[in-house]
């Protein structure tokens, strides 16, 4: 179904798009920050994300697809332009800030979204059987994304418009999303 497509399409381009926190040792180290300086602020992210991926299971229970999806989205957006676009890296305390929307939008959404969007789109019971595929699709875009940065890092590209073209591939995900949970073709109630 066109639903179908759409939610792999976005699913794609959202673990495309994440694994720009591959590069973000080495973009911080662009901006003037020591290599062991930006190893713990890593490592504080990474102690954010756990933090960042238990709230976000709470606001996963109250909101459920397309709003979950859209605060993941808008918040890792919202990150990449700030640290993008400012000397967020030159300030440590508007680093771990911007780390905070960034775990939720990279670790969370692809955590989250996947069986999320599956069960609500396809149902309960269809889940089982659909969900291999999806979780495929976002390690596809993951291992897809080490070969479009990193090429477009090496012809000059930049870091700044690099993590803006991962933003906008991240809002072409979340659309394609929110495109395929508008499309429903199974009623999830009826499937349970």
């Amino acid at each position: 179904t066109p639903s179908y497509w759409l939610l792999a399409a976005g699913i794609f381009l959202l673990g495309l798009s994440t694994n720009i926190e591959n590069f973000m040792p080495a973009f911080w180290q662009s901006r003037g920050l020591d290599p062991m300086r930006s190893s713990l602020i890593m490592s504080a992210y990474a102690a954010m994300a756990a933090g960042i991926s238990i709230l976000m299971g709470r606001v996963n229970e109250k909101l459920r697809g397309a709003g979950f999806v859209g605060i993941c989205c808008s918040l890792f957006i919202l990150s990449l332009l700030v640290m993008a676009w400012t000397d967020a890296v030159s300030r440590l305390a508007l680093l771990l800030l911007c780390c905070l929307p960034f775990a939720a939008g990279a670790k969370t959404a692809v955590a989250l979204v996947p069986p999320l969007v599956v069960a609500e789109s396809f149902g309960r019971r269809e889940y089982a059987g659909l969900i291999g595929f999806f979780a495929a699709m976002l390690q596809l875009g993951v291992t897809a994304s080490n070969f479009v940065i990193g090429p477009m890092l090496d012809a000059g590209a930049g870091y700044a418009v690099t993590l803006t073209l991962m933003g906008a591939v991240n809002a072409a995900g979340l659309g394609c999303i929110l495109r395929a949970l508008a499309k429903k073709p199974a009623c999830p109630q009826k499937n349970t």
